[in-house]
């Protein structure tokens, strides 16, 4: 997968011919564009200080803050018994 500077970020980007996402390897913070055939609209709110000097926070969830976060499930559970343990 590809990743480019969105906003002063690196990012990894996912294309449509509608929707253009991106998505922080930083932190997993997810912004887009749409393509709304007369406009692009990005209605995910991106930090104002993206552009500033960030080294104090350049390894906090701050530094990258912008549209969504990935809230991806982790760990384990074996609820509907389909985990297999050795």
């Amino acid at each position: 997968m590809k990743t480019q500077q969105f906003f002063g970020r690196e990012s990894y980007t996912l294309d449509s011919d509608k929707i253009h996402a991106k998505v922080t390897v930083n932190g997993g913070h997810i912004t887009a564009d749409f393509d709304l055939d007369e406009k692009t609209v990005n209605p995910f709110f991106i930090a104002p200080w993206w552009n500033e000097d960030c080294s104090t926070i350049a390894n906090t969830c701050d530094y990258s803050l912008r549209g969504i976060f990935f809230c991806f499930p982790f760990g384990m559970s074996d609820e509907h018994g389909d985990i297999k343990r050795p």
